[in-house]
């Protein structure tokens, strides 16, 4: 808590946001559960490559909304030696997939197997009164 005051943090429980001088980042809890991310047709990863694979998530989601997909936390979700990267996306009913093969051989992966999760993503929604000048000066270092 020290450095939240030396540096100009405010936490606002009630209202479920941190600012940061003249910056307001909403709170979000993992309220929300997480969805799967299934693949969306069989595909094969060269060996040593890698590759954006369609997806689709399992679950409800407001199209348009942002979403983080993430791993699973199982190694044998994606395959042994498969590697899924986090990413950014708009929700829609396939989105974007990076994955790597880091095995010396091919590997061909299923319809429908679970690639990670994906759960919603909270923004920044205001910026109080931050100018040109003092934009550098929003974050500490």
């Amino acid at each position: 808590m020290d450095i939240m005051n030396t540096k100009g943090f405010k936490l606002d429980f009630k209202r479920g946001v941190l600012q940061i001088n003249e910056l307001e980042v909403v709170l979000h809890g993992r309220t929300e559960e997480r969805v799967r991310v299934v693949l969306a047709e069989d595909s094969s990863i060269s060996e040593r490559c890698e590759a954006i694979l369609y997806a689709c998530p399992d679950g409800r989601y407001d199209e348009g909304s942002i979403m983080m997909v993430e791993p699973g936390t199982h190694d044998s979700e994606g395959g042994h030696g498969v590697v899924i990267g986090k990413s950014l996306s708009h929700v829609r009913k396939i989105v974007p997939v990076r994955v790597m093969n880091v095995n010396y051989h091919p590997v061909t992966l299923k319809k429908g197997t679970v690639l990670g999760y994906c759960c919603p993503v909270a923004s920044i929604v205001r910026s109080l009164g931050t100018t040109r000048e003092n934009s550098a000066e929003i974050l500490p270092n």
